[in-house]
């Protein structure tokens, strides 16, 4: 497949709205080309409007091409200029660490080993947020592009949430009531919508709710975002 050919295929990512993954591959394809115009203009342009200007003059720094987008797009430098770096320090969530870590213990206390792994899991990677709220995390070696490592997904307020028929509109489930497992962990409302459609879902009995993430860093980067 030819660079034009992958070029097209991530503009048509960034046409359908998804910002996160086309930011995350557009990465990945800039660090193995040494030039790439178009895709490093797209990929300049949305982490500004993300509001990510730290990587985006990262970008310039590392992308030669860059210089000649500037010279035909003099709007950029004042761009560059306003939009803020878009990283948040892990020590200014330390607080909302600690409050989840505290409660997490006091009820699974087994998992105290794997708690205190999380700061040295965590090293080197850095937690970004957008103008709109949402958390990405990333790394960057030394004179390298940075490596974004995904996001932790936000549906919003969870209206648009399709969920199990036994939780939706509140419905109670006929037969033997299970679980509900949520796979990978969630920022913004759908922990609370699925929670608040499965307590008391009949009677008083409220059946057990399991978040599985298996990789330590999105745990670790997830319980610094919000008091989970």
């Amino acid at each position: 497949m030819t660079l034009d050919e992958v070029t097209d295929q991530l503009a048509d990512v960034l046409g359908t709205g998804r910002k996160y993954h086309f930011i995350e591959q557009a990465h990945r394809v800039l660090a193995q080309v040494p030039a790439a115009p178009r895709l490093a203009e797209m990929t300049l342009r949305t982490l500004l409007e993300l509001g990510w200007g730290g990587p985006a003059r990262e970008l310039l720094q590392l992308r030669p091409e860059l210089g000649q987008v500037r010279r035909r797009h003099p709007e950029l430098e004042g761009a560059l200029t306003d939009a803020p770096n878009g990283r948040v320090p892990w020590a200014q969530r330390e607080e909302i660490f600690r409050g989840n870590v505290a409660v997490l213990l006091r009820h699974r206390p087994h998992l105290r080993e794997l708690v205190e792994s999380l700061p040295q899991a965590l090293t080197g990677v850095h937690l970004y947020r957008t103008l709109e709220g949402h958390y990405q995390i990333s790394r960057r070696r030394p004179g390298q592009l940075r490596e974004w490592l995904g996001s932790l997904p936000d549906e919003g307020d969870g209206t648009a949430l399709e969920l199990p028929p036994c939780l939706s509109l509140g419905r109670q489930a006929r037969g033997q009531l299970g679980a509900t497992a949520v796979v990978g962990v969630r920022t913004g409302a759908v922990l609370e919508r699925v929670y608040q459609d499965s307590h008391h879902l009949l009677l008083t009995y409220s059946h057990p709710l399991y978040i599985i993430e298996p990789d330590p860093i999105r745990f670790g980067a997830w319980l610094h975002c919000a008091d989970h």
